[in-house]
């Protein structure tokens, strides 16, 4: 075995080889340390020393030592740089299909694809080939696997060499690189004159023509070309024209590349074919003839401008010219300063007209912030600047999603309306707003404020993937040029740069500003607005537009005192923003609250970070709101992004919701997106669900009996277990959200009608519009779970909440306006009506509803449940809310604490209440919002009735049930204050039917009550006369017993000042010691004061 070389192999494929030989040799182990020591060879052993120093190789193991080794000449990869890696692997020229696929089989060893590496596998070689035959191929494929697109990638590739070499054998009319046969005078080198019947070449066969789904321009059929069509052959038979003939008539050829200035059409030879174009340095064809009908073809032009040299070129996009070009006229005007280099290669057009070329120029083209240096050829004619597959492939932009779409052209911003005209001369009058540049906030700068005594927080910059270096560097360069990154030698903050792959070939930067600033500063809390304010400002639109604020934060500038704390350490140094960065944790209110103060007062514009809609009621109304943001961003030097501007559109996402003019819908991808989610497997993907379907919960509306299993998973003392209810509520989900439900826009001209509702374990409520023909359509749907303590709400008491809930939910909606209530329990609205006061011993709870409610203009209206589906639905299905899981309403607390002051304890009065048969009925009709017999009630009215964790309250005062009320009277009459006293005692914590007779009876048997049965006579007050100096006057008592000891309190009447000792009786000798300690300490006093209690005589 050789020595280890880490230029010929890797580490862990040696050491295989290595253990390969002991199994050979039968090496024993403990020999094998040995042997590897030898065999690594002397500079790896150099090696090994100095990584385990101190340790010495002979004190580690065998495997120690493969696995140190390991680590440092193969460490792992960083996983996600080689998915990057992975992913961006296609297939090389001249590669063939196993060479790819073994690469790809290789690259994707340190992706950790797990379960999905087939798929992955499969994915790539399909998107990753070269060929275009294969690939469509494949994809036709139904349940394609990886090995089955191996095969058959690998025949087909095969097929296709072999079919090569056969046509070979057939070639006529060959063309050697470099010339242009014209003609059919080459040698035929076989002796069948076989000629495709497609385009007419002898080069290929029928089969594999690249012309077979080409439309012909004469007879309009498929499969070849107009020069070999038969029926065109007959009519230029019949017509024997010649060529001048033909020439005659060039006004009605119209072609499609090279265009002449101010005109669509030019000259061509009609009888020149379809020679194929190369890409060759000697000889270009640069554009197609088409010559059928008087008509020219409608095509969108693909306009795209560059920054070539300094200057503004706008160039049409040619798929045919294998080069770029521009005319000699333009080169002078824009490239006057460029040299012009001599070339030998020759531009014809595809009819065979010869262009002269004049030279070319070595320019410098910048677009989407990355230059390259690439040949532009002037030609001396009178072209329009086409841009060639040279440069299409150097700028990386996706061309086919361009071609395909006939209205997404570069620089040609859709228009939906009538009024395209006009909305054109708009944008033309703001030209600034759509430049492709840095745009710059005028006269606003953002403001970072840091905590007292921060101290400066330094970071090294961190390592990048060699893939994305270069990435990186051009855009820091230009940002550098844009003047949002200025370079520094030295700062005391810094904080390392995290590239953000926008794209195969674009990055944004930002900082990893969590680790450094974010803690320390003062978060600006400018609120961001609601999706109901967003919402509601786009209500009665007709149409829509969108402007897009191109990189929103870098067009705000931050006060030069402020830059260095947010200095970027890069791979290339320290650089210092000038501009507000991506991952400032202020960023976000800072940027809302200066994009709204700039399009303050224009109705109609939602704004929302770098997003602006702007509607309108009308096209003429729209039009001049559009005018207002558009002179607004001119005014502060905004700019937005051009490609994502979408102007007097139907409908428009916002927000993950679609608006138009009907109201708000789902967005198709994030319902896809729902009903593709498997089944879920565990609480967390549990969570992720409902999370997702509460996204849209606003137009559910059968939100509360079905999703009920599954918001119970959540909870954590219920194990997990997917059921047959669950899955039932997984499904009912998924088909719900299918429904094409519209939520109509908010209109505050339209009377307002909320109807609410509530489960046993959920309350729901529907905010609608009425319409003048009597129908309710939706604006929004809610709902939300009640936590355990609202669960044991009485029926009523969950209808009251519900309209509370509901009312809190649309504050923004309701208050203000007068609007509709309506509840399909009957007592709820009877005693929340406004017309109508809360009765006197209602309570409490209602009594706190309806002193909210009273802020409120509203009427109230009884429904049916079976009218009221709609809240009925989301109570039966309400949203797992985690802030009202542990919501504890004051009045619980209060009613919680009436309880906890009495002799016994919730449970026990719970406990008992359930086993009392004089109140089953009561407590039954509580629980389920039943009006329950008069008698069952001891004559009250039912309202006065209320439940609190399964304890009767009458107002604020308990039910006692007869097995504890004897208790509660001991703890009543301990004090022995008289029947007057104990009823107020009574009536201010408990209650029972006969309550005041069975205190009557208590104190007419007690010996000491009847002491305090009356009042004591009315005698003169005496106050006392402030005395002039201290100690003049004490004051004198006993206190106690309290917790086992009693009290000697002593106060000076003067300094209010308090002397309290603890003694151990009450008794004379005990006073007159604590007294005469007192005088010893203070002296004598002149008066002092007894409250007159009774001592014990047993004194010393």
């Amino acid at each position: 075995i050789d020595s280890f070389d880490r230029e010929k192999t890797k580490w862990a494929r040696w050491v295989k080889r290595l253990e390969g030989a002991f199994r050979m040799f039968d090496v024993p182990d403990n020999r094998k340390k040995d042997y590897l020591l030898h065999y690594m060879g002397a500079s790896t052993y150099d090696l090994l020393c100095d990584h385990i120093t101190p340790a010495e190789p002979e004190q580690k193991t065998y495997q120690d030592l493969v696995d140190t080794m390991g680590a440092f000449f193969d460490p792992e990869p960083l996983e996600m740089v080689e998915v990057w890696k992975f992913r961006s692997r296609t297939q090389k020229e001249g590669e063939t299909i196993m060479e790819f696929i073994t690469e790809l089989q290789r690259s994707v060893k340190f992706c950790k694809f797990a379960g999905y590496l087939e798929k992955e596998l499969r994915n790539q070689l399909v998107f990753g080939m070269r060929s275009k035959r294969i690939r469509s191929r494949l994809i036709e494929e139904k349940n394609l696997t990886f090995e089955k697109a191996k095969e058959i990638a690998v025949s087909m590739e095969a097929s296709g060499e072999g079919a090569e070499v056969l046509e070979r054998k057939h070639e006529v009319n060959y063309t050697e690189r470099g010339t242009l046969q014209r003609g059919s005078g080459s040698k035929v080198t076989n002796h069948t004159n076989r000629q495709c019947y497609r385009c007419g070449s002898g080069a290929h066969l029928a089969s594999t023509c690249k012309h077979k789904h080409v439309i012909c321009n004469f007879c309009k059929k498929a499969g070849h070309l107009q020069r070999v069509c038969l029926k065109f052959a007959s009519q230029s038979t019949n017509t024997k024209e010649t060529k001048s003939d033909r020439m005659s008539k060039s006004k009605k050829k119209w072609y499609a590349n090279m265009i002449e200035e101010g005109s669509d059409q030019s000259s061509c030879d009609e009888g020149r074919g379809c020679e194929e174009d190369t890409d060759g340095d000697d000889i270009c064809v640069l554009d197609i003839c088409n010559v059928d009908g008087d008509k020219p073809p409608v095509l969108s032009k693909i306009i795209l401008p560059l920054n070539v040299n300094g200057s503004v070129i706008k160039f049409e996009v040619d798929c045919g010219s294998p080069v770029s070009v521009v005319s000699l006229a333009d080169k002078e005007r824009y490239l006057r300063n460029a040299p012009l280099e001599r070339t030998n290669v020759e531009l014809v057009s595809y009819c065979g007209n010869r262009i002269e070329v004049c030279g070319y120029v070595n320019a410098e083209v910048e677009y989407k912030g990355r230059t390259s240096k690439l040949r532009l050829f002037v030609v001396n004619t009178k072209k329009h600047p086409l841009l060639g597959r040279e440069w299409m492939r150097e700028l990386h932009y996706d061309w086919n999603k361009v071609i395909r779409n006939s209205e997404n052209t570069i620089n040609t911003i859709a228009v939906r309306t009538p009024l395209s005209g006009a909305v054109k001369d708009l944008l033309e009058k703001y030209p600034r707003v759509f430049e492709d540049s840095a745009g710059t906030m005028k006269n606003i700068q953002a403001t970072l404020s840091l905590k007292p005594n921060t101290k400066p927080i330094f970071l090294k910059a961190r390592t990048l993937p060699f893939s994305i270096r270069d990435i990186v560097e051009r855009e820091i360069e230009n940002m550098v040029d844009s003047g949002i990154l200025i370079k520094v030698n030295h700062s005391p903050w810094a904080t390392p740069v995290v590239p953000v792959m926008k794209s195969a070939d674009r990055v944004r930067l930002c900082g990893d500003y969590k680790v450094t600033v974010n803690r320390h500063l003062n978060i600006d809390e400018h609120p961001l607005p609601t999706i109901d304010e967003l919402f509601a400002n786009m209500a009665g639109g007709q149409k829509f537009s969108k402007l897009d604020l191109a990189q929103a934060y870098l067009q705000m500038e931050v006060r030069p005192e402020d830059r260095e704390i947010l200095t970027l350490n890069t791979h290339l140094g320290l650089y210092q923003p000038s501009r507000l960065m991506y991952g400032v944790a202020s960023a976000p209110a800072i940027f809302q609250r200066e994009i709204t103060q700039v399009l303050a007062n224009i109705p109609g514009v939602s704004v929302f970070l770098d997003d602006i809609k702007v509607t309108g009621p009308d096209d003429e109304t729209h039009l001049k709101r559009l005018e207002m943001v558009l002179k607004k961003l001119d005014e502060y030097g905004m700019r937005v992004n051009v490609s994502k501007c979408d102007f007097f559109a139907d409908r428009i996402e916002f927000c993950g919701f679609v608006i138009d003019r009907d109201g708000i819908r789902k967005m198709k991808r994030k319902v896809d997106a729902i009903q593709e989610m498997p089944r879920p497997r565990n609480r967390e993907q549990v969570r992720a669900f409902v999370g997702l379907v509460n996204y849209y919960g606003r137009f559910l509306n059968n939100l509360s009996t079905n999703i009920y299993p599954i918001n119970n998973l959540l909870k954590d003392n219920v194990p997990f277990d997917w059921d047959d209810q669950c899955e039932k509520a997984f499904r009912w989900v998924k088909k719900e959200m299918q429904s094409d439900k519209i939520l109509v826009h908010y209109d505050p001209k339209l009377p307002l009608v909320l109807a609410t509702d509530a489960s046993p374990y959920g309350v729901g409520a529907v905010l609608s519009h009425l319409y003048p023909d009597g129908s309710e359509k939706p604006i929004q749907y809610a709902s939300q779970t009640l936590n355990k303590t609202q669960q044991n709400y009485m029926q009523v008491d969950k209808e009251a909440y519900a309209i509370i809930f509901g009312v809190k939910k649309f504050y923004q909606y309701l208050f203000g306006r007068r609007f509709t209530l309506v509840t399909d329990n009957k007592p709820v609205s009877q005693i929340l009506a406004p017309d109508k006061g809360l009765p006197t011993l209602s309570a409490l709870r209602m009594q706190h509803y309806a002193v909210f409610l009273e802020s409120f203009d509203y009427d109230i209206r009884y429904r049916s449940s079976k009218e009221n589906a709609n809240a009925d639905a989301m109570s039966r299905l309400p949203v797992e809310d985690e802030n009202n899981k542990h919501r504890v309403e004051e009045v619980d607390i209060i009613e919680l604490n009436l309880i906890e002051t009495l002799p016994v304890t919730a449970d026990e009065l719970a406990q008992f209440t359930k086993e009392d048969p004089n109140v089953r009925n009561l407590l039954q009709g509580l629980k389920v919002g039943r009006i329950v017999d008069g008698r069952d009630r001891f004559g009250v009215d039912q309202n006065e009735f209320s439940l609190q964790k399964g304890c009767i309250m009458k107002g604020i005062r308990v039910y006692i049930p007869p097995k504890l009320r004897k208790r509660v009277l001991d703890e009543l009459h301990t004090g022995h204050f008289g029947v007057s006293r104990m009823k107020s005692l009574a009536r201010s914590y408990c209650w029972w039917e006969s309550v005041d007779r069975d205190i009557e009876d208590l104190s007419r048997d007690c010996s000491e009550c009847a002491l305090v049965k009356k009042n004591p006579p009315k005698v003169a007050i005496h106050c006392w006369e402030r005395p002039n100096e201290p100690f003049q006057r004490i004051h004198i008592d006993f206190a106690g017993p309290f917790l086992g000891l009693n009290f000697f309190v002593i106060v000076d009447a003067f300094t209010k000042w308090p002397d309290v000792k603890i003694i151990p009786d009450m008794t004379t000798g005990t006073t007159i010691d604590k007294l005469r300690e007192y005088f010893v300490t203070y002296g004598h006093r002149q008066t002092d004061v007894s409250l007159g209690r009774k001592c014990d005589k047993n004194h010393r």
